[in-house]
């Protein structure tokens, strides 16, 4: 998916039974910090995003990555003639 940078994007992560989210952004082994809800709203980056998703069993499953790339916004320049 591809957006301006600077540009929000929401993701949201769906299935059934789900107890808790864990997003994970770029390869940070590590979830994003507060980021447990079905949704995550973040800014347009060149990264990868991927959720993890688990029930009350503790059975999980990993969503397909999403590849992110932001291109810069046109800028403008105004002359007076």
């Amino acid at each position: 998916m591809t957006g301006c940078k600077s540009d929000l994007v929401t993701l949201t992560a769906t299935g059934t039974n789900i107890t808790s989210y864990k997003w994970y952004k770029g390869t940070n082994p590590n979830s994003v910090s507060g980021q447990t809800n079905s949704t995550y709203t973040l800014l347009y980056d060149n990264t990868t995003i991927k959720a993890v998703v688990s029930n009350s069993f503790g059975c999980s499953a990993t969503s397909n990555i999403v590849t992110m790339t932001g291109v810069l916004q046109p800028s403008s320049v105004i002359t007076v003639q």
